[in-house]
Formats: C-alpha cells, structure tokens, sequence
C-alpha cells in the first residue's frame, strides 16, 4: 500500500495554476488514479486553498475549478481528534507557524503521511519533529 500523501494548500494550488512544480503534484495525481487510492487535504489546509483561489478566480472559474477537484482522487479530510489537535497546537505554539502548516504537519505526523509543500521553511520543523514533509519545488 502507497503512503499516504497529503497536500498542503500550496500544492494544491500550484497545480490548478501550473506554477513551478506542478508537475510532482500532477505525477501523485496520476500515481493515485493508476493505484486507486486517494490524495488528501485537511480541511483546515482546504480552506486556505479556497481562500487563495477566490482571491485570485471569480465564482464561475472557483466553481469550475472546485467541481474539476470533486473526484475521488481527492479526499477532504476533516478528521480532528485529540491527538491531532494537540499536536497541531504543540507545533502552532513552538514554532509560531500558521494553522493550516500547524494543522497539515499534524496530520502528517498522526496519520504517517507524507505533507507535500513548498515552504522549504518547514523541513527543519519536520526534520525536529519527524515528520515526512517533500517538498515540490
């Protein structure tokens, strides 16, 4: 079975606007659709990506933008339990990040998934932490 791999909302939005690094974001989506498994997002993360694409799309182009991403290939994650929630706010309160990298590194750590991002200020908090980040660009 393939690790789970979880999107921070960079990634995600790096691949809907094809910016540098898309491509890696584009080869886990292939990968998932040719292993029938899923990518995922939480929620926490999804929001942030909402809010970015309505900064930048109007609501036709979000729209369309959002019902291309309905697919199983993409899960929302929404799980929030004690552990996750105390490890996001061990990592929000000792690194001073936001709650969307706070909440994604989490995930990555609970669930022992792989964090997909671009902040490359976020591997020496992974590394300390051991969590799997990669980073696509």
């Amino acid at each position: 079975m393939a690790m789970m791999e979880i999107l921070d909302a960079s990634a995600l939005i790096a691949f809907i606007k094809k910016e540098n690094g898309y491509r890696e974001i584009e080869k886990l989506f292939l990968e998932a659709e040719k292993n029938n498994y899923s990518l995922f997002i939480h929620q926490i993360n999804f929001i942030e990506f909402i809010y970015k694409m309505r900064q930048i799309y109007s609501i036709a182009e979000f729209d369309r933008i959002i019902s291309d991403l309905q697919t199983p290939l993409l899960g929302v994650m929404n799980y929030m339990d004690s552990d996750l929630a105390f490890f996001a706010g061990h990592i929000k309160a000792s690194y001073r990040l936001s709650l969307a990298d706070s909440t994604g590194l989490a995930c990555s750590k609970v669930m022992r998934g792989r964090f997909w991002t671009a902040d490359n200020a976020l591997l020496p908090i992974a590394e300390k932490e051991k969590i799997e980040i990669r980073l696509f660009r």
